[in-house]
């Protein structure tokens, strides 16, 4: 492992010892972000003693697992088991920046081996959607116990999304597509309209073949991850439940209250209250 200090810039947060009060919790071990160099290179012949995520934001890494390579680009996650021998680097082209997370749990490792078997280790996401998992986690800070239970969800969330990406392989080019659209946040406001002339099908396409792919339709997906984009701005903002509700495209107050409600079965001002946090 080289010398940070002459590969580029890094921000590291170590998450601390365990109090030991909730045994059924994922731990996350360290977690952070880099921006490195080509000097900057890692190498574990024997593997890490935690699982480990990396998440490309600009550039691009070179990433091998058990002697397979793996091109890290913007938008991928790529997913290391524990004792997985392994090596990463910057690639040749351009400086890397990404994030990087080390955690270890029962319930994680199932989820990681569920995740990578049949040697899948990396996946597609949009950029922006991993800026704003992160940030939320490195921007938030929370009294020990919170944190802790947050820190399990928090991981939980990813993981769960990174298992959703394995079945994506029996989904066609264009749900693929749509998903992609959406999931980069290219229609703040959700248009059919603009989504057919994008993609260049017809609406009614778009809608029977993702509806027949996913068993739910484009604006239903679309609803449900803006109203779980919309928690981060709950938990780390002091904005009014309309300016959020504006900011996601999800209509008035009481419509967005309305379908908060009805999916996260809690109300945007009760989550909120749940997940009350700590201001340094």
């Amino acid at each position: 492992m080289n010398n940070l200090a002459n590969c580029g810039e890094t921000k590291y947060l170590q998450c601390g010892v365990s109090s030991g009060l909730f045994s059924s919790l994922d731990r996350i071990i360290s977690i952070g972000w880099h921006c490195v160099n080509k000097l900057y290179k890692v190498e574990r012949k024997e593997g890490a003693r935690s699982n480990l995520l990396l998440f490309t934001l600009n550039g691009n890494g070179e990433v091998k697992i058990n002697g397979k390579s793996y091109k890290a680009e913007p938008g991928t996650v790529i997913v290391i088991p524990m004792h997985q021998p392994h090596l990463y680097k910057t690639g040749p082209d351009s400086d890397w920046e990404f994030y990087w997370c080390h955690y270890y749990g029962e319930n994680s490792m199932k989820c990681t081996t569920d995740i990578t078997r049949g040697q899948r280790h990396l996946f597609v996401f949009g950029t922006e959607r991993i800026s704003q998992i992160f940030d939320s986690y490195i921007n938030n800070r929370r009294v020990k116990e919170r944190r802790e239970i947050f820190n399990s969800e928090w991981l939980r969330n990813i993981l769960v999304l990174c298992l959703k990406k394995t079945v994506e392989n029996d989904y066609s080019p264009l749900v693929l597509a749509v998903i992609r659209s959406i999931e980069d946040n290219d229609f703040n406001r959700f248009s059919l309209d603009l989504l057919a002339e994008k993609l260049h099908y017809s609406k009614e396409h778009i809608v029977r073949e993702f509806s027949r792919q996913t068993q739910t339709t484009p604006y239903h997906y679309w609803l449900l991850l803006q109203l779980e984009r919309s928690c981060v701005e709950l938990t780390q903002s002091e904005l009014s439940i309309g300016e959020i509700a504006n900011m996601y495209g999800l209509g008035t107050a009481s419509n967005y209250s309305k379908q908060f409600s009805k999916y996260m079965k809690i109300s945007p001002l009760e989550y909120r209250k749940m997940h009350v946090f700590v201001h340094n």
